[in-house]
């Protein structure tokens, strides 16, 4: 059959659409039925393809095979442009094995995505990341939320100050803390560490790591077994290898049979104090196991940690408000039954995966990126800190409405 040119590209593109859309649902299914497990693969091959279906639209747009209106797919490439330079950044700042991170940028997926992005960059997609902001009202809210969310963590929660030195009272009350109170105030303390400065960071290796037990069990069964099933059937008879292939079909039996009831409110403390280090449990309620798998990983610093506090709560806080429907249609989805153990009817928002819902802010909010420059993020901390939240809220409306980024307004 003759098929015309118009023809040939709905074709390619409906080709396209039907596999973003199956990746899509199976990514979605992946990271709820392993705890957020993702494949890395995939992911790649999802951002190639939404680069490959804006580049369509905008053929449609040059050669005027337009079906729809001309605005119309400039929105639609811009959705789907966006959207892949979310899953690009995704997953650059996944926690991952410092030893591993060379194998994403080293592949030919990730080299794809970039030669797609800069050719989307060339036929004038760049105007897709450029946002003009005019709705003052929502402006102030994340202005507000913004100066607020700095000054709340200008101050580190972790030096304090003791009230007085055992060492130093009188005999009696001194021998009375000594007997009573001995643990809350012993004499002669040191001065606590800190946390780590910037240039002080650390990187530390382990043997083990603790993970979800659902991803464990997908662990165990497509890496562990099947690669001692495949060294058995070159060595057929090898009584080792079918005890620890027996012996790792029992483990998967077992953490198959665990269930959870989650908290129907959870207990919120800062990341990685509550679910990895004091009760073993995910913040969904998952049994989390340590197994034998090494990892590489830095110690991260005082300053990053703030700025993850920052971003987090900025997240947390404009969730639900109508500043993004991307963000709102996730806070809705975590507050609805259908989200099962992963959301919360009570606090939804301490449930949003912070870190996504910020790169979804900061494509709206351009502003948003100075959070994640160090330097810049230190000013933004001397400023809230020396002119207070009011006027440094009123100066971040004004950056934000007029576009200006410059360090210049930051003094």
């Amino acid at each position: 059959m003759d098929y015309s040119i118009e023809d040939l590209s709905n074709i390619s593109l409906r080709k396209l659409q039907e596999e973003e859309e199956y990746l899509e649902q199976e990514i979605k299914n992946e990271d709820i039925s392993y705890s957020g497990l993702k494949d890395i693969d995939a992911y790649l091959k999802l951002i190639c393809i939404k680069f490959q279906i804006a580049l369509q639209f905008i053929d449609k747009i040059e050669t005027r095979q337009l079906n729809l209106s001309m605005q119309t797919y400039r929105n639609l490439a811009a959705e789907k442009s966006i959207a892949a330079v979310r899953m690009l950044e995704e997953i650059g700042s996944e926690n991952i094995s410092e030893d591993q991170k060379n194998l994403i940028t080293e592949s030919q997926e990730y080299d794809e995505a970039k030669r797609l992005f800069q050719m989307l960059l060339m036929r004038g997609g760049a105007s897709f990341f450029e946002s003009k902001i005019e709705d003052t009202k929502k402006t102030r809210m994340v202005a507000q939320v913004i100066a607020r969310a700095i000054r709340k963590y200008t101050s580190p929660d972790d030096n304090y100050s003791r009230l007085f030195k055992t060492e130093r009272l009188p005999n009696f009350f001194r021998k009375v803390v000594n007997i009573f109170f001995y643990f809350f105030a012993f004499e002669n303390q040191q001065k606590p560490s800190y946390g780590i400065e910037e240039g002080e960071e650390l990187t530390y290796s382990s043997e083990q790591m603790l993970m979800p037990v659902s991803q464990v069990i997908y662990y165990l069964e497509h890496e562990v077994l099947s690669g001692l099933e495949k060294k058995l059937q070159d060595h057929p008879g090898d009584a080792h290898l079918q005890q620890q292939i027996q012996s790792t079909r029992e483990k998967i039996d077992e953490f198959k049979q665990l269930k959870f009831v989650p908290r129907s409110t959870p207990i919120v403390i800062e990341k990685g104090f509550y679910t990895d280090w004091w009760t073993g449990f995910t913040k969904e309620g998952e049994l989390l196991v340590t197994v034998s798998l090494p990892v590489t990983f830095k110690s991260g610093t005082n300053l990053e940690r703030v700025q993850e506090l920052v971003q987090s709560e900025i997240t947390r806080k404009l969730a639900g408000k109508g500043i993004s429907s991307a963000l709102d249609e996730d806070y809705a989805y975590l507050k609805g039954l259908e989200s099962g153990k992963r959301g919360s009817s009570r606090t939804p928002s301490f449930r949003i995966n912070a870190a996504k819902g910020f790169r979804i802010l900061k494509s709206i909010y351009p502003f948003l990126k100075l959070l994640e420059d160090k330097k810049t993020f230190r000013k933004l901390i001397t400023l809230v800190s020396q002119e207070g939240r009011k006027s440094s809220q009123k100066l971040f409306e004004q950056m934000i409405l007029k576009g200006d980024n410059s360090l210049k307004q930051l003094r």
